[in-house]
C-alpha cells in the first residue's frame, strides 16, 4: 500500500492517479466540503480539511526535493500560509467568509488539471497567472 498524504484531507482512494491528480482531486473534495458545511461543526470539519490539505502543499514545496521554479514555489508558499492562517481564523469566526480560500482552491485545481479537463466557464486568464496573483493578494494582506 501507498502511503497517501492527502487522505487527511479527505482524499482516500488514489486509484492509480498521477499525483496532479490527486492534488487537484483534494482541492476538489475540500472545496466542495467548504460549500456544503451547513452547521458550524461542519465548518470547522470543512475548514479542518483545507488547512491539513495547505499543511501538505507547504511542506512538499519547501521541500529541498520540489523541482517547481522558484518564482511558482514561492507564490505557492505564499498561498499556503494565507490560507492556512486564514482557515484557522474562520474557525473561531461565526460566519466567516470563505471566498477567498474557495477561489484560491479552484485556480489551484485548475492549474492542476489537464488543460482540456480544466473549467471553460473559468476566466480566459491561465490558472498559474490566477495563482501569482492571489500569491500577490496574500503577501499585501499578511
Amino acid at each position: 500500500m501507498v502511503y497517501n498524504p492527502y487522505r487527511r484531507a479527505g482524499v482516500a482512494d488514489t486509484g492509480g492517479m498521477s499525483p496532479r491528480e490527486i492534488e487537484a482531486s483534494a482541492f476538489a473534495m475540500v472545496n466542495r466540503a467548504l460549500r456544503e458545511a451547513r452547521t458550524p461543526h461542519e465548518r470547522v470539519l470543512a475548514l479542518g480539511r483545507n488547512h491539513d490539505l495547505w499543511s501538505i502543499i507547504l511542506k512538499d514545496v519547501a521541500s529541498e526535493r520540489c523541482a517547481l521554479p522558484s518564482v511558482l514555489r514561492d507564490d505557492i508558499l505564499r498561498l499556503g500560509l494565507f490560507s492556512t492562517r486564514r482557515s484557522l481564523r474562520a474557525m473561531g469566526e461565526s460566519a466567516p467568509s470563505l471566498a477567498a480560500l474557495l477561489e484560491i482552491n479552484a485556480d489551484m485545481e485548475a492549474a492542476l488539471r489537464p488543460a482540456a479537463a480544466a473549467p471553460s466557464s473559468r476566466m480566459s486568464v491561465p490558472p498559474l497567472a490566477r495563482v501569482a496573483e492571489h500569491a500577490s493578494l496574500a503577501a499585501m494582506s499578511a
